[in-house]
């Protein structure tokens, strides 16, 4: 998951630099990283549920493998 928000945010960061600082083209990669940044903090989010559930059931640290 991580490693294509990093593609999408080399992608993101392309098109804002080659807008030409077209309003419309810069707007559109901003709100794009916007919502790029808010699913990697969804995703390492939900990774730290599911460790926090997994220590819980367990009572240890390090015992869970997925």
């Amino acid at each position: 998951m991580l490693v294509v928000a990093l593609f999408l945010l080399l992608g993101v960061g392309y098109t804002y630099v080659t807008a030409g600082g077209d309003t419309k083209k810069t707007g559109k990669a901003a709100s794009t990283l916007g919502y790029i940044l808010m699913g990697i903090a969804i995703a390492l989010i939900a990774k730290g549920l599911i460790y926090a559930a997994c220590f819980i059931v367990t009572n240890t640290s390090g015992t869970c493998t997925f």
